[in-house]
């Protein structure tokens, strides 16, 4: 078994906190047979691989679980995107009225800082104070996700025919110059939509750090954690004045559960043929339907 384990790299990929409920959704909507698409970046090098000493200490290395081809891969050439960084913004009057933008920067040192290879060759950068550049990758590594992601939803939208519509993140903190030499007219955007806020709840507060968790709060209709403790902790400390403004109606919690093939189905047969026995019905039935497992008797 562990020669058969070794012919292909385990990718890493569902391990963590949010990469666990990024999988569960996944699993549970393949299991309700719903159409979803998943967007994420492929990373040359995963968390890290495990190596254990002759003297029994760990040891990590390189996981460059990309090495050999994947037959699940389809690379589609095919389609692909602009994602562009770097430059300046300014806001000019043409007379009418209008808000006429214009852009410009160094093209060449974009290129050159900015490519899709550079941006996912590490997961996981050091992003502590003392390691500027791999701050700044990592704010890339976000931004270049999220832009590539939403042009590829507003292309399938359109190629559907359909008219294009408005379309109904941890608590992370970005510095304002590098949000200004990275994405300066997206930190235009930040500063109208705080201007806005403030001016909403009269306060005269400038942020010297882009809070995505405000951002997040006031930009969307439901806010919930992946946790019934961290979801306590939102509504009590963390975010309390925006659950005083909003109402705690629009902060919720989504815990995780398990992924019924996976881990329960997959992992564990000898359980799932008792269920499917004790249950009486089919055993396609109740992965896609955990609500038939009200009919287990109580303690079992």
């Amino acid at each position: 078994m562990e020669d058969l384990l070794a012919q292909e790299r385990d990718a890493g990929l569902g391990n963590g906190g949010l990469g666990r409920l990024a999988a569960c959704y996944l699993d549970s909507s393949a299991s309700q047979e719903l159409p979803v698409w998943g967007y994420g970046l492929r990373y040359r090098y995963g968390i890290f691989q495990q190596l254990i000493s002759s003297d029994g200490q760990q040891l990590e290395a390189p996981d460059p679980w990309l090495e050999n081809s994947n037959p699940w891969e389809l690379s589609r050439v095919d389609v692909s995107y602009e994602v562009r960084f770097h430059g300046f913004a300014e806001c000019l009057n043409d007379g009418s009225g209008r808000a006429i933008w214009e852009g410009a920067g160094d093209y060449e040192c974009a290129v050159e800082s900015s490519n899709s290879a550079a941006i996912t060759s590490v997961l996981y950068p050091n992003t502590t104070r003392r390691f500027q550049v791999g701050k700044e990758l990592r704010l890339k590594q976000q931004y270049f996700w999220t832009a590539a992601s939403l042009a590829d939803i507003m292309r399938r939208f359109r190629n559907m025919g359909r008219p294009i519509t408005e379309f109904p993140q941890s608590l992370e903190t970005w510095p304002v110059p590098l949000m200004q030499h990275l994405l300066p007219r997206h930190m235009q955007i930040i500063c109208d939509i705080n201007l806005l806020f403030l001016q909403l709840v009269s306060s005269e507060s400038v942020p010297q750090n882009v809070c995505i968790a405000h951002l997040a709060c006031i930009g969307s209709r439901k806010v919930n954690r992946v946790a019934e403790l961290h979801s306590e902790l939102v509504q009590t400390t963390i975010l309390k004045d925006f659950v005083d403004f909003y109402g705690v109606s629009k902060f919720g919690n989504v815990t995780n559960g398990i992924t019924p093939r996976w881990w329960l189905d997959q992992c564990n047969p000898g359980l799932s043929r008792l269920i499917t026995m004790t249950l009486d019905i089919e055993k396609s039935v109740w992965p896609k339907d955990l609500t038939k497992l009200e009919g287990l008797p109580l303690g079992a």
